[in-house]
């Protein structure tokens, strides 16, 4: 992990980012409905 490229990098932590904030808007939503 420590050789991955900066631009890779930044595009993992983007998509775990939006994968964690996807799945807390869905429970919230299940929570809401």
């Amino acid at each position: 992990y420590s050789n991955v490229p900066l631009g890779l990098r930044g595009l993992g932590i983007t998509f775990i980012v939006t994968g964690l904030m996807a799945i807390g808007f869905m429970a919230f939503a299940g929570i809401q409905l």
